[in-house]
């Protein structure tokens, strides 16, 4: 998940809603000022970047390759 305040209104989107998605999230900003959450998805092991773009969340799996983080 994902919050932002705008004019005085928080914000709340899921960044990646598949398996069991988020743990142990680490917040960045790219140069643009967009938000990229890095995570780890508990069901396929897998190391995951999301990262907030014009039409929304894209996910892309960066190590399937058991426990990582």
């Amino acid at each position: 998940m994902y919050a932002h305040r705008s004019n005085g209104v928080w914000t709340v989107e899921v960044a990646d809603a598949a398996g069991s998605a988020g743990g142990r999230p680490e917040l960045a900003f790219d140069a643009g000022g967009r938000p990229m959450v890095a995570h780890h998805e508990w069901t396929q092991s897998d190391l995951r970047l999301s990262r907030r773009l014009a039409a929304g969340w894209a996910t892309w799996t960066i190590s399937d390759f058991g426990v990582n983080g």
